[in-house]
């Protein structure tokens, strides 16, 4: 495996240009200023650029080597990186997948705003990564929105590079190293890359992912060419999506899954709010 070598850091502290005031994660989580006073209400003019989301990227890319990740390029040249822990592709008894929306956003991230004014543990996957080790499960963080999906060569018949990028993790890592049960955690455009994963990969998917959990996910057709592949998506895939009404609250079915309330009318905060609801249907099918 070609391992990919992240950008560096260069400091724990961002100096805000729009506010002149200088950021720092607290013990929490939360982006505070050097008295710990935090930036939601009370910083107008917060500048949330790509200045910002880089040092972001960077500060969480990080966090997740001091967890224990590693990245690689896929495919290895020119592609883009993802992050794992070392026995991900190993035969693992437990993995959990992650990926991410669409925008600005790459693996490690869900939302760049959520981390700014609600915390990491609302907007980044180090909430996940944590729920994981203490599950013994493995992680993978798929990176849909790097450039580097474009290397992708394989005849996929979707024309998303995000998608295709999924498909092709699917395909040469995690497919073939036989992981004995996968859960998946997709927010927002990701859950394009579930509905194409469960299509072409459907025998597979059905018998080897116990829980998708989506949040406020896009959805497309997924065909039933197992006989049984309708009545799993109804069992086990719930999309939490926005909704003003009780948190997990049951909303409907859609052609592909049952719905719950995310409590929320945010999209970029579903995640976070739903994550106690996930983590126990993650449990409730043997993440334990």
């Amino acid at each position: 495996m070609f391992l990919f070598k992240k950008k560096k850091i260069t400091s724990d502290t961002w100096k805000d240009p729009g506010t002149k005031t200088e950021f720092h994660f607290d013990e929490n989580g939360i982006l505070v200023d050097p008295e710990g006073k935090k930036l939601i209400g009370n910083y107008k003019g917060f500048k949330i650029d790509d200045d910002f989301s880089d040092w972001l990227h960077a500060y969480v890319e990080r966090r997740m080597t001091e967890e224990g990740l590693q990245s690689m390029l896929v495919p290895e040249k020119g592609g883009s990186p993802i992050w794992f822990t070392p026995n991900a592709f190993k035969s693992p008894k437990k993995l959990l997948v992650v990926i991410c929306g669409s925008g600005r956003i790459h693996a490690g991230i869900l939302s760049v705003g959520v981390c700014a004014y609600h915390g990491l543990k609302m907007g980044s996957a180090l909430p996940w990564i944590k729920f994981a080790k203490e599950h013994q499960m493995e992680v993978a963080i798929l990176n849909p929105n790097h450039e580097g999906a474009k290397k992708i060569k394989e005849p996929y018949a979707t024309t998303h590079n995000s998608v295709r990028h999924s498909l092709y993790v699917f395909q040469k890592l995690i497919i073939p190293n036989s992981p004995e049960k996968c859960f998946i955690l997709a927010h927002s455009a990701g859950g394009l890359s579930v509905c194409a994963l469960a299509d072409n990969f459907q025998d597979w998917y059905v018998n080897t992912i116990k829980f998708t959990a989506l949040t406020d996910a896009l959805e497309d057709q997924v065909s039933d060419k197992t006989g049984n592949t309708k009545k799993y998506l109804t069992e086990r895939m719930v999309n939490w999506t926005r909704s003003d009404q009780e948190l997990n609250k049951v909303l409907g079915k859609s052609s592909l899954c049952f719905h719950r309330s995310a409590n929320t009318t945010d999209h970029p905060l579903t995640t976070g709010i739903a994550m106690p609801f996930i983590f126990e249907e993650f449990n409730k099918y043997d993440c334990e």
